[in-house]
């Protein structure tokens, strides 16, 4: 099977595809051609249908883990629905794994708001550090934590805020 960290509007799910069965041949992608006859542009359109049918049997398949829920497992319409109840609609383009870079931001940014919401600017500071390293806004985010340095009264880290916006 295949587990998966999808980043969805507003929220992040793990999606779980598991493995087929043995025998099941929904995988094979096998088929019989005669010599010469294919050109490359069939070759080409085959292997394309062959990866439609495999990502409609994987949808099949799927089940999806709110993590944020204690592990709730959805389908994809009781996910749709509960991203609908939330204001936000649900496509199968949304559904995408993350990469390990956006996966990293994601835990943080989670990070962030959890020591935001207890006024732990230390640890404010912390995360925004390692966020800055590989958020695509990496000035305001430095913004952001030489206010919380300097709240803090730490000046070392102020500094090095500082220097890095020079």
């Amino acid at each position: 099977g295949r587990l998966e960290m999808i980043g969805l509007p507003a929220r992040v799910v793990n999606r779980f595809i598991p493995a087929t069965a043995a025998g099941d041949n929904s995988g094979s992608g096998g088929s019989t051609r005669s010599s010469g006859a294919t050109t490359a542009a069939a070759a080409g359109e085959q292997q394309e249908r062959e990866r439609q049918q495999e990502r409609e049997r994987e949808r099949e398949r799927e089940v999806f883990i709110d993590v944020f829920a204690g592990g709730t497992l959805l389908t994809w319409e009781q996910l749709r629905s509960m991203m609908a109840e939330y204001g936000i609609p649900l496509h199968r383009s949304h559904v995408r794994p993350l990469d390990a870079v956006r996966m990293y931001e994601r835990v943080l940014a989670n990070l962030y708001g959890i020591y935001k919401d207890t006024d732990n600017l230390p640890c404010i500071c912390m995360v925004l550090e390692l966020l800055a390293e590989v958020a695509e806004g990496r000035h305001e985010l430095l913004h952001t934590r030489l206010r919380a340095s300097s709240l803090t009264e730490d000046w070392g880290d102020a500094a090095r805020c500082l220097q890095q916006l020079e």
